[in-house]
C-alpha cells in the first residue's frame, strides 16, 4: 500500500514515534539549501521523517540514516519505497556506536539515544566534512532539562547526562556551538576556521 508523507506523519504519531517538529524541519531545510550541503547523515531513523522530509524538499541529498531498532529500521525503508527515495537515503539497520563509517559527511544529525549523545558525538566527528555541521535534537527533552522536579531515578540520569554532554560541547575550544530554541532544543556545532 502507498503511503504519503502525511500518512506517514501521522501513523508514526498514533504510535508515537518521536519526530521533529514542524519549525525544526524548516530550519534544518533551510540551513542544508543555504549552506549546499550534500551528504548527510543522520542517527536515530525512526520512521524515516527527517530524511523524508529533507529527500522531499531537496533534490540533489544523498542521506544515510541509522536505526537500531529493527522495526522502525524496517518500516523506514518501506516509507522510502512507498515515495520513491530508496535512491537518495539508504537506511543501516546497526547500532550507530559500532557501525563502520567510510565517508565523510557535510551534515550529521544526531537524534539517537539521549544517554549516547557524547559518545555518538565523538563517533561521528571525524567524519564530518571540513565546512561541514553536527546537529544535535532533543537536548531541552520536553523543558526536563530546565527543571529540578523530574519524575523518576530514570528520568534524572538521563536529564543529568543531557545536561553533561551540553556543558562538556560548550566547552570544547575548536568548536562553534550555537544553542537553538526550535521544537526539543537543538545544537548547531562546526568546527572553528583556521586563520
Amino acid at each position: 500500500m502507498m503511503n504519503t508523507f502525511d500518512q506517514i506523519k501521522l501513523k508514526a504519531a498514533q504510535e508515537k514515534i518521536p519526530s521533529m517538529q514542524e519549525e525544526g524541519l524548516f530550519y534544518c531545510e533551510h540551513l542544508i539549501q543555504s549552506q549546499s550541503l550534500k551528504n548527510i547523515l543522520e542517527i536515530g531513523t525512526g520512521h524515516g521523517i527527517w530524511s523524508i522530509h529533507m529527500a522531499l524538499a531537496i533534490n540533489d541529498l544523498k542521506l544515510k540514516t541509522i536505526e537500531l531498532n529493527p522495526k522502525r529500521a524496517e518500516i523506514a525503508k518501506q516509507n522510502i519505497i512507498d515515495l520513491n527515495l530508496q535512491d537518495r537515503i539508504t537506511v543501516i539497520h546497526q547500532d550507530a556506536l559500532t557501525v563502520e563509517l567510510t565517508e565523510t559527511y557535510d551534515l550529521i544529525f544526531i537524534d539517537g539515544p539521549k544517554s549516547q549523545n557524547k559518545a555518538l558525538f565523538i563517533k561521528v566527528l571525524p567524519y564530518l566534512s571540513k565546512n561541514g555541521y553536527i546537529l544535535v535534537d532533543n537536548l531541552d527533552f520536553h523543558g526536563e532539562t530546565h527543571t529540578e522536579q523530574t519524575q523518576s531515578r530514570d528520568l534524572k540520569q538521563l536529564v543529568r547526562k543531557i545536561n553533561t554532554f551540553k556543558d562538556w560541547i560548550l566547552n570544547e575550544s575548536d568548536l562553534n556551538v550555537k544553542a537553538l530554541e526550535f521544537g526539543d532544543g537543538l545544537m548547531l556545532i562546526s568546527r572553528k576556521y583556521e586563520p
